[in-house]
């Protein structure tokens, strides 16, 4: 299911349907609202920060575990750009929570479902913030670790981080059940983290496409780039090699043998080029003139 708020698409993940039915059934209705209200409140505030940041949006999709603003153009940007968009939506529910918490110590809002909702917020707010992909800390983490080793390395570390979450949260769930509990959320929550890990994994080539054509505008644009440089033997797998690439450096590779020979110098272009026709398992040397 899609709606347009303002222009913009809200997709409704089918599961998000079953979980309303679940909070239905057992009389949960108004706290599960609320919660999909702060998500949606979170997810918004992304949106409008990519869009000022200059990014276009192309979506909000609402999932069980939370939300995903879904931009063009924002995989492999510059850090500092990813790092705003993601502190925008845990920023926005502390907020929320701080305001709620004052207007209710004053007497000026009170109630349950107001105190539920200050608690969603702020429980939102520190979850989204645990350094695991695809969580918005997780993303903050990969920004920072990017400009250092480089934008797959830095993603696989948030990944791996991202599967020890989903596989607490799932042996949680599971103690939930086997103590009688009827909350099944945790192991819910941990399958969708694997989902969306498996999308940043196809992800990869795409951004590393994007970022060689990112550069490449802005070196014609403003004739200046900050440069770095790898030095590579022979038989080093291409994959290998994009693990250290930086979305805000060109970088191009030298290639020694075991005597510490130079035997040539590979661009980045080079290194897509061989593994689009040579594939990931391609070595440097074959891309090597000969």
């Amino acid at each position: 299911m899609i709606l347009n708020v303002k222009g913009l698409e809200v997709r409704f993940n089918p599961a998000f349907f079953l979980i309303m039915a679940c909070a239905l059934l057992i009389g949960s209705g108004k706290e599960i609202i609320i919660i999909f209200l702060a998500i949606f409140i979170h997810e918004w505030t992304h949106s409008a920060v990519g869009r000022a940041v200059g990014y276009k949006v192309k979506e909000i999709e609402l999932t069980p575990y939370g939300g995903a603003a879904k931009f063009e153009g924002l995989i492999g940007a510059p850090p500092i750009d990813e790092i705003i968009i993601s502190v925008s939506g845990p920023l926005i529910n502390i907020i929320i929570a701080v305001v709620g918490a004052i207007l209710d110590s004053k007497g000026i809002i009170r109630g349950d479902l107001f105190i539920f909702f200050i608690k969603v917020n702020l429980y939102l707010a520190l979850f989204n913030l645990l350094p695991a992909l695809p969580l918005d800390g997780g993303r903050i983490m990969r920004a920072v670790l990017s400009i250092f080793i480089g934008y797959q390395k830095s993603t696989e570390i948030g990944m791996s981080c991202g599967k020890i979450l989903a596989f607490i949260l799932f042996l949680f769930g599971i103690y939930l059940i086997f103590t009688d509990s009827l909350n099944i959320m945790p192991i819910i929550v941990s399958l969708f983290i694997f989902w969306s890990l498996k999308n940043e994994e196809q992800y990869f080539i795409y951004a590393y496409i994007n970022n060689i054509s990112k550069k490449s505008a802005k070196l014609k644009q403003i004739g200046v780039i900050k440069y770095d440089s790898l030095i590579v033997s022979r038989e080093t797998p291409l994959k290998n090699i994009i693990r250290y690439l930086s979305p805000n450096k060109y970088c191009t590779i030298k290639v020694i043998n075991h005597e510490g020979k130079i035997l040539g110098e590979l661009t980045e272009e080079e290194i897509l080029k061989g593994l689009l026709t040579k594939g990931m398992r391609a070595k440097v040397e074959d891309l090597l003139i000969k």
